[in-house]
Formats: C-alpha cells, sequence, structure tokens
C-alpha cells in the first residue's frame, strides 16, 4: 500500500525516537520481545486504537477490516479504476473469461 510521504516522515520520526531505532528494527516492535519482532496486530487495536475509538465516541466495533474498508470507500469516491483499487487493497484480480 503506498504511504503519503508526510505520513512515511511521521513513521521514521517514531522510529528514531524509539528505543528499537536501528534499521533492521521494527516501526512497532514488541518491547517484550526485545525489538526483534513486531507488535502483534491484537495489540495494537486493543491496547492503542480501540480506546482512541472509544474516546472519540466513534461506535464500539472497529476492527483491522474496518479500515480497509474505509480505503477501499475512498478509493472508489475518488474515481480509482477498479483493477487499481483490487491491487491497493490485496484483492486478487479476476480475469473474465
Amino acid at each position: 500500500m503506498p504511504l503519503d510521504p508526510a505520513l512515511a516522515n511521521l513513521l521514521l520520526e517514531w522510529k528514531a525516537a524509539s528505543q528499537f531505532a536501528a534499521e533492521s528494527d521494527w516501526v512497532f516492535a514488541s518491547s517484550q520481545k526485545a525489538g526483534e519482532l513486531p507488535l502483534r496486530s491484537t495489540s495494537i487495536l486493543e491496547i492503542q486504537i480501540k480506546p482512541a475509538v472509544q474516546a472519540a465516541k466513534l461506535g464500539a466495533r472497529i476492527g483491522w477490516h474496518t479500515f480497509r474498508l474505509t480505503y477501499s470507500s475512498m478509493l472508489r469516491q475518488l474515481g480509482v479504476d477498479l483493477k487499481v483499487q483490487q491491487e491497493l487493497c490485496g484483492t486478487p484480480i479476476f480475469a473474465r473469461p
């Protein structure tokens, strides 16, 4: 998935400020695994995203699929070609017979 340059810079700043700042370290490294593995996606969802969603009163149900659907909807609103949408979202493209 392409990243906006501003987001890429924020992620680089985040990594540089973390205790696991080596080039080979994960951006969101697990401190329990000494930075050798990333945080589990379920941990990020439960510890960071769900509390932020609740604090913002955006609803109770959110998961990683929510982000995928939102991204797909935004691409559709922008008029992005369907095959490009499928590729960006990781959906297989099936050839029509």
